[in-house]
Parts: C-alpha cells; structure tokens; sequence
C-alpha cells in the first residue's frame, strides 16, 4: 500500500534532481547496512547527533543544528573554496567533503583501517596500509592498501585506493540524477585509468573502491568484497565455525564501515560551523 501511495505521489509530484539522486543512492547497494544492523556494538554505535544527521541524510531534509547552522549557511570562515562559489547549504553537502583540517582524509584513513582490521581478522589476509605504497616510481602515484593471502603465494596481490564522493553535491548532482550507476562507473574507471596499468605492470590487481557518504559503492568494491567474505567462509568452517557466524560478521563489518563514515562526517559537519568561536569550529 506504502509503495503504491509513494509511486502515485512520485506522478502527480516528480521529485527533484536532490530527492531523485538521494532515493537512487540509498537504494543502492550497502546503504542500508547500518539502518538493518543486527547488534549495537562499540563499532555500530553512533551517538545523538550521529544518529540525527544519519536519518537526516536519508529522509533529505536539512540536519538540525548544531550539525548544520544557518541560514546563512557557511562552511568555515577560512573556506576559501565556499567564500568564492557560495557551495555551502542546509543539507551540508559541501562540509562533507571539505578537506578544511584534513577531516575528509581522517574519515578516509579510519574507514581504510577498520577495512584492514577486518581482512586481518576474517579473511586472514597480511594487510599493510599508508602513503608509501607506490607502484609507479617514475609517477610516484600511490594507493592505500596491500592485501596479500599469505597461504596462496601464487596469486597476485590486490592494491586498492577507496574514495569517498557526496553525490548530492554541485559537483555530482546533475549527472547522479540522471545515472548514478553511470556515475559511480565512470569513477572507477577513472581510478583504474590512475593506478590500474601501474599496479598490473608490477603484478598486482587494482581494485577501485568508489564510495558513498551514505554507504553505498560501486560495483568493482563488491565484486571483490563477495570474494573475500567467500574466503572468510571457507577459513571459518574448516576450523569448525558455521556459515551463520560469518553472515552475521559479514554484515556486522558492513555497517561498522558505515558507522565509520557516518561518525567521521558527523564530526565534520561540527568541527566547520560558521562561528569560528565555537568550540567545533576552531583549528
């Protein structure tokens, strides 16, 4: 009935380009992960006002402050991005990917290292992580994470580079209302047009991990993530370990990840307010 209401509404009232881009990337796969979480654990745990932005984001109305203050809404005062194209807005888009403290790359590199703790622990793998890891040393081009499988020394190991895109944002929106899917692809090919000749040339593969704010990834992420938990299933039954525990370990890390992002963003959106007197808002 809710669906036959909502598609009747959908005809007499088409949604927006936002609205559209929003439903397309929460419909796609892994965003619901945190929504559907079994248990509440240290690593799923978000606190109110993570919680706030997460439904927030999801429903597309603007987050209440202190998450996102205005009107008139403003990144940083020392934005020098959003001083001169006026990006900012009451969904807080532009805060979720501005690099202003670094605070894109903390998010980044704590989603990154849960990532790594998870292969260690499941799938056995020897992960190593960093800027360091060139593959191209006359490009110096890097990738952030090497998974190795220790017990199959004949097959190559597997470089990956995640990043995180808003699609809600200017930059993103015209063409994620139109295709997201065509988006998201479009991202991994660039990524492996980057690091993917680099990486194969000294015989490792690339895995491109085009990500969402809202937890959703493109498919070359869950080609290679099916495979892994697959190896984790093996390794867990043959020591005597049943296939519900990693169903249910599988889909724990999944919202885990998200849980990363969603808090790390939260912080974000904090840690940008427009008064620079502000606690959030200092460097």
């Amino acid at each position: 009935m809710h669906r036959t209401s909502f598609e009747s509404r959908k005809s007499h009232d088409p949604p927006t380009p936002l609205s559209r881009t929003t439903l397309a990337t929460c419909r796609t796969r892994g965003a619901q992960a945190l929504l559907l979480v079994s248990a509440i654990t240290p690593t799923t745990h978000l606190n109110s006002d993570q919680a706030r932005y997460l439904l927030c984001d999801r429903l597309n109305i603007p987050p209440p402050p202190p998450i996102v203050n205005g009107p008139p809404y403003h990144c940083h005062p020392d934005c020098k991005t959003d001083r001169k194209s006026r990006l900012a807005c009451p969904h807080g888009y532009h805060q979720t990917m501005c690099p202003k403290f670094w605070l894109t790359s903390v998010r980044h590199n704590e989603w990154l290292h849960f990532l790594k703790l998870t292969l260690q622990k499941w799938m056995g793998y020897s992960c190593i992580e960093g800027n360091y890891l060139h593959h191209s040393a006359d490009t110096c081009k890097k990738v952030d994470l090497l998974i190795h499988a220790l017990d199959r020394p004949d097959d190559h190991p597997v470089m990956a580079d995640p990043t995180f895109i808003c699609v809600q944002s200017k930059a993103y929106l015209p063409r994620a209302s139109r295709d997201l899917p065509k988006l998201l692809k479009s991202r991994e090919v660039d990524k492996d047009d980057k690091h993917g000749p680099g990486c194969r040339g000294i015989e490792r593969e690339f895995v491109p991990m085009v990500l969402t704010v809202q937890g959703s990834a493109a498919p070359c992420f869950w080609a290679w993530w099916d495979k892994a938990w697959l190896r984790a299933l093996h390794r867990h039954v043959a020591t005597g370990g049943t296939s519900q525990d990693v169903s249910v370990a599988r889909h724990q890390a999944l919202a885990a990840l998200q849980a990363v992002a969603v808090r790390c963003t939260t912080i974000a959106l904090l840690r940008l307010q427009t008064d620079p007197n502000h606690p959030a808002g200092r460097p």
